[in-house]
């Protein structure tokens, strides 16, 4: 995994991606115990540049990936044997998460990871099965900012089913 991060931090110092974010099952394990997961998400910011009336074009990421000799395998990039998968800023909850998210180190390599805070607020806002059982787990386990928590609720309209998945608890 060491190596697979460098991979990514040398992709934001050469510009191939703008700046990105751990998500996922992935970011939880800097908080709490390990899930199950398959993959690694990474949100990223791409180049500027791009017009967002298009499609977005991941092929520079993954052609500077494969000079590298790493591979795409339907949605994933594999790493180090590691399957990536790489999200563009898709929405303004994911985008302020990313700029907002923490340097962490993982075996002494740099790593941003999206905080407690918005990994439990994107897990309110996909609403899948997995991520409301997460949510329920984590409310009792993680400590969180439960002001900040709030208001990033708040601000991207989720507040009403967070108060929905916390009953449920």
């Amino acid at each position: 995994m060491k190596k697979a991060l460098k991979v990514i931090n040398d992709l934001e110092k050469n510009g191939i991606i703008e700046s990105y974010a751990l998500g996922g099952a992935t970011a939880l394990l800097f908080y709490t115990e390990p899930s199950l997961t398959f993959d690694v998400d990474i949100f990223v910011f791409l180049p500027s540049g791009a017009d967002s009336k298009k499609l977005i074009d991941l092929s520079p990421l993954y052609v500077a990936l494969a000079s590298k000799g790493y591979r795409a395998e339907k949605e994933h990039v594999l790493i180090e044997g590691i399957p990536f998968q790489f999200i563009p800023v898709y929405n303004a909850l994911i985008e302020e998460a990313v700029l907002q998210a923490d340097t962490k180190e993982y075996e002494d390599t740099k790593v941003k990871v999206i905080k407690i805070e918005y990994l439990l607020a994107i897990m309110v806002d996909t609403n899948r099965p997995k991520d409301q059982e997460r949510v329920g787990k984590l409310f009792g386990e993680v400590k969180f900012g439960k002001k900040l928590l709030s208001t990033i609720l708040q601000r991207h309209g989720l507040q009403k089913r967070w108060e929905k998945l916390i009953e449920k608890k």
